[in-house]
């Protein structure tokens, strides 16, 4: 696999994309994601996939705390929901496994 050392990104391997292993922290917990950058196997950068790697990482606490907001207000705005469909599937399921009455 073809391997790459740049000066922004860091270290990349090619693989349909450069990619490499990193970490970030959300909710608390620190998770492994992967860096892909679509290019060609020249290692040919375009100026804005550099400008926006140095723009998140240069914020990225920032930026992620408000995903972190973002996500959580979804799941308050919806949660209600599926708990009530959680509990209907879970009627529906037990109503189905009840044995007919004769009339």
């Amino acid at each position: 696999m073809k391997t790459i050392q740049h000066k922004m990104f860091g270290e990349l391997a090619y693989h349909y994309g450069w990619k490499r292993a990193m970490n970030i922290t959300l909710f608390g917990h620190e998770k492994t994601v992967t860096l892909n950058i679509e290019a060609e196997d020249d290692a040919e950068f375009e100026d804005a996939q550099v400008n926006a790697y140095h723009t998140f990482f240069g914020d990225k606490k920032r930026l992620l705390n408000l995903a972190e907001d973002a996500i959580f207000n979804y799941y308050l705005k919806v949660c209600e929901d599926y708990r009530q469909r959680s509990v209907r599937n879970s009627l529906i399921r037990w109503f189905r496994s009840y044995p007919q009455r004769k009339r």
